[in-house]
């Protein structure tokens, strides 16, 4: 979804209220404007939490009044409550915004994520792993394709549990082998049940 239509969202239904906001602190600033005297954070890849449990994503969003911010690394992952305000912009145009950020929680510090990006950097780099990657994610794609078509995951599972319960792959084999050379499932079943039940008038 378009930022601006998130951003309608929010004119139409939060405005005043508080949300929780997931993104990557960017930096911690003074504004622009010199008659501001409140800090500003930039917050990038912001995930939006709405009271109501539904989520939307925004590319980016300046919080305003972000003092309380100030001790967070610029990198960090975080989490925090913001106020939903609209502001007008040097253009004239209205604008969604959020400010005084709240209950703040630091989920990935930089130096963590900074480890992730060089392991994988590290890892791209190396061209026979980088041609094994490229070759297994064909591979996954394809598999998801072909359990689709098989009628999707949890058709499939139920499936393999039941061929374990059979004993296996092999008893299924002797199954079909003995199917094929009964001329067909529906005549195995049919020699089976005469069968067992001429077996059970002798016994009786």
């Amino acid at each position: 979804m378009a930022d601006d239509q998130v951003q309608a969202i929010l004119r139409d239904n939060w405005l005043g209220e508080r949300i929780t906001i997931e993104g990557s602190l960017s930096k911690v600033t003074d504004p622009v404007n010199p008659k501001q005297h409140r800090k500003v954070a930039l917050v990038t890849d912001l995930k939006l939490i709405l009271p109501n449990k539904e989520h939307y994503e925004l590319s980016h969003s300046w919080l305003q009044k972000a003092e309380p911010l100030n001790d967070v690394p610029p990198g960090s992952r975080l989490r925090c409550t913001v106020k939903v305000r609209s502001y007008t912009k040097a253009n004239g145009e209205s604008a969604i915004g959020f400010t005084y950020p709240g209950n703040i929680e630091v989920i990935n510090p930089p130096v963590f994520r900074a480890a992730v990006k060089e392991a994988i950097k590290e890892v791209q780099q190396r061209p026979i792993v980088q041609a094994t990657l490229k070759s297994n994610l064909q591979t996954l794609i394809d598999l998801k394709a072909n359990i689709e078509r098989a009628g999707g995951k949890d058709k499939i599972i139920a499936v393999l549990a039941a061929i374990d319960a059979l004993g296996g792959w092999e008893a299924i084999a002797a199954v079909k082998d003995l199917a094929a050379s009964a001329g067909g499932a529906d005549t195995l079943r049919a020699y089976l049940d005469l069968l067992f039940a001429e077996a059970g008038q002798g016994a009786a």
